[in-house]
């Protein structure tokens, strides 16, 4: 389960984009889980052997998600680096 840190301004955030970064990474899939129960499925765009991207739904308002990442192949996988960028709600406080 990961957490999304409120702003400084305590503004609630909302993920847009998660960034994996590691080897064997082709043909992998996010599976996004809310505190609600919904889950959510993405296809990564590989934009090189070592990253992917996956462009998340709007609808992703939940502070804590549940992430399961899944991959076709049977290549040993190392991820080295997760990371969600987010974007600033201008009127919702936590």
């Amino acid at each position: 389960t990961l957490g999304l840190t409120l702003s400084p301004s305590g503004k609630q955030r909302r993920p847009k984009y998660l960034y994996l970064q590691g080897s064997n990474l082709g043909g992998a899939t996010a599976v996004v889980t809310d505190n609600k129960g919904g889950s959510y499925t993405y296809t990564a765009l590989q934009r090189h052997a070592g990253a992917a991207r996956f462009v998340l739904g709007g609808g992703l308002r939940d502070n804590y998600l549940n992430l399961t990442v899944k991959l076709l192949n049977a290549l040993p996988v190392s991820i080295d680096r997760l990371e969600f960028e987010t974007f600033d709600s201008t009127t919702r406080r936590m």
